[in-house]
């Protein structure tokens, strides 16, 4: 529309047309329009070429590939864990970062080359001529490293990393849509890998995307069909073997392929976000089942795993608060489950929602312990009640002096912070006895039960939550 606009505005500005007081006026409308035009086909933040010019290229460039019988090649580049800079430093800041960036990627291509902003920190590099798969992956280096340098923006330095994802005409596509597509597959192959680094599609990859897709429309109906079930294992001391919680765990009945545990289909939920209403359900269903026992005597307490998608989530005090009132359990009964991760660098927000979360009454526990990070630091900041040693360090506890000494100094470390702590994955009475010498103060494995259904468990009514 703006093309036929200024090609109207050029005729009416013939000799003859119009007199000399509305030409002036139709010339000034001229750059306007111009600029109605270029807006309309790039990105306002950065100024690159935005999806609508990019597909036009992409046109171009493989009708010239198929005459001349060459590649194209299609970069996906994601900027990885962007999200944080926005959540921590603030969307200012974050937008001069995709600013920074974006010239960084042109300045490490070809002229000839396109770069387009699709959306948030997604990019795509469109090479027309990449000069064989040699010449993609020195494009790749070079834009991973341009990325990787360091930005000081106002008083911050700030490191960034980028996955990238590529597809090639003609092998993973005859079209620009296709190819899109795959360079997107091959970026979050990338992502899984460990992030900072890049994957060529493969047929494989579309294969997995389908069956991701299968089983993210397959949960979403689990969810409404009431198929995700809640299973219980016990928590036992270790010194005198009573049971003194149990922890919920996730299962799904699934019609065809029978009961699931979580690693089947977790990463898909946590992905597409549907863990986090699959959370609140487990949520709510674990306390209920508490409530049901405590009536019937039961004094232990019930944990719950919270993922880092629930954490994040404004809501989730509310929602707490809401399946303990709805169970009218007290919060000294439920005990959340947290990562290191979360934990680690915890900002303001995080942190007055897990002091708000002890004003409950509820209890915070750090789950895999010692399996990923060093710094310690955040144990004395972070309003924490136990320990749950990593199962690594349990497995061979029993023979290994490396992991008996790394148990130890866990729990050393623990009762100097007068944290509580729990040893996951014990199996064998070797374990047990390891574990019990070196004092950690409670126990859970298949030693002392698989996850049932509530149904099937024998409770132990003589046992009283720690405050």
């Amino acid at each position: 529309m703006a093309a036929a606009l200024k090609g109207l505005v050029v005729d009416l500005l013939k000799p003859g047309v119009l007199d000399v007081v509305l030409k002036d006026r139709l010339a000034r409308l001229v750059p306007a329009i111009a600029r109605i035009e270029h807006l309309a086909h790039h990105d306002p933040l950065t100024d690159l070429p935005n999806r609508t010019l990019l597909a036009d290229r992409m046109r171009q460039a493989i009708a010239q590939a198929q005459r001349a019988e060459r590649r194209v090649a299609v970069l996906f580049v994601d900027l990885d864990h962007f999200k944080h800079i926005n959540d921590s430093l603030g969307h200012a800041v974050g937008d001069h970062v995709l600013i920074e960036v974006s010239r960084r990627i042109v300045a490490n291509v070809r002229a000839s080359d396109t770069v387009a902003r699709l959306s948030g920190d997604e990019f795509v590099v469109l090479l027309p001529e990449p000069g064989g798969i040699e010449g993609v992956v020195r494009v790749v280096a070079g834009l991973t490293s341009a990325i990787a340098e360091p930005l000081q923006i106002d008083a911050n330095r700030i490191r960034m990393s980028a996955s990238i994802g590529v597809s090639l005409f003609p092998k993973d596509g005859s079209d620009g849509s296709t190819l899109l597509t795959n360079a997107d597959l091959a970026m979050y192959h990338a992502k899984a890998a460990g992030r900072s680094t890049y994957r060529f599609f493969s047929p494989e990859m579309d294969a997995q995307a389908r069956a991701r897709l299968r089983t993210e429309t397959e949960l979403r109906e689990a969810l409404v069909r009431s198929e995700l079930l809640v299973f219980y294992q016990p928590q036992v001391d270790s010194r005198t073997g009573q049971t003194i919680g149990h922890e919920a765990l996730l299962r799904w009945s699934h019609p065809r392929r029978g009961l699931l545990c979580p690693d089947a289909f977790l990463g898909v939920a946590e992905e597409t976000g549907l863990i986090v209403p699959i959370g609140q359900c487990v949520l709510r269903q674990a306390c209920a089942q508490c409530s049901t026992w405590r009536a019937r005597g039961y004094r232990g307490s019930i944990s719950v795993n919270l993922s880092a998608r629930q954490f994040g989530q404004d809501d989730l005090l509310d929602n707490v608060k809401k399946a303990l009132d709805d169970a009218r359990l007290p919060g000294n009964f439920l005990v959340l489950e947290l990562t290191e991760s979360l934990l680690v660098e915890p900002t303001g927000a995080s942190m007055k929602l897990l002091h708000d979360l002890r004003s409950l009454g509820v209890r915070i526990a750090v789950d895999d312990f010692g399996s990923g990070y060093s710094s310690l630091s955040y144990l004395k900041r972070c309003p924490i009640n136990s320990l749950k040693i990593a199962q690594p360090f349990v497995e061979d506890i029993g023979v290994e002096p490396e992991d008996r000494a790394i148990a130890r100094a866990i729990v050393s470390l623990a009762r100097a912070m007068h944290l509580q702590t729990l040893a996951e994955g014990v199996e064998q009475a070797g374990q047990v006895q390891a574990l019990r010498d070196i004092g950690v103060d409670s126990l859970q494995g298949y030693y002392f039960g698989r996850a049932v259904p509530a149904a099937e468990l024998r409770l132990s009514c003589e046992s009283d939550p720690a405050s």
